[in-house]
């Protein structure tokens, strides 16, 4: 369960997609991706993405995903570009007609939360969403940052959506990572 870039690029084209638009803001985007990685923790215990997140001035983030998006990651890691556009004017796009049968590393679970939170959500502007993620009665896990950045630990998020049993998740979730790992490391060998 190690990041995904092809799998994260794969759910900004499924959103990308639902919204029927060529681009679509960046921090729309980011905003989206974070509510549908918390709609699946809510739903299987599991987030979409694995990779850490943040609280930052304009609400969570999902890091890895922001920085891939903002061009911090390198050349073209696992295919990106394939998918996405490289960012212009704020905005990330598709780089070609996609269907959505070429977004296989998608669950059909993973497909239906991202299409509850693009069913509850697309319809805001960017501004609006941001302003919805920061009222603690709707995410309680972020909190202001000022100009930095925070930590959003998966304890908080379960604890937030007051998930029954948020430490066996979250130890499951490692437990899940660690045996990842290990087949990672036969893998190279």
């Amino acid at each position: 369960m190690s990041y995904n870039p092809t799998k994260a690029a794969q759910v900004i084209a499924l959103l990308l997609l639902r919204s029927k638009a060529k681009t679509m803001d960046i921090v729309k985007v980011v905003k989206l991706v974070y509510l549908c990685d918390r709609e699946f923790l809510r739903r299987w215990g599991f987030p979409i993405l694995d990779e850490n997140r943040v609280a930052m001035k304009h609400g969570p983030v999902n890091s890895t995903t922001y920085r891939l998006i903002n061009g911090e990651a390198g050349p073209d890691p696992e295919g990106w570009k394939s998918l996405l556009s490289d960012r212009a004017q704020h905005k990330i796009g598709l780089a070609r007609d996609v269907g959505q049968d070429e977004l296989d590393l998608l669950s059909s679970g993973e497909i239906e939360a991202i299409d509850a939170v693009w069913k509850r959500f697309g319809g805001m502007g960017t501004w609006e969403l941001v302003r919805w993620t920061h009222q603690k009665e709707n995410i309680p896990e972020w909190e202001d940052p000022g100009d930095t950045s925070k930590p959003i630990t998966l304890l908080s998020i379960f604890k937030a959506m007051k998930m029954e049993n948020a430490e066996e998740m979250v130890e499951a979730i490692e437990d899940h990572r660690y045996i990842d790992s290990m087949f990672d490391e036969i893998r190279v060998h």
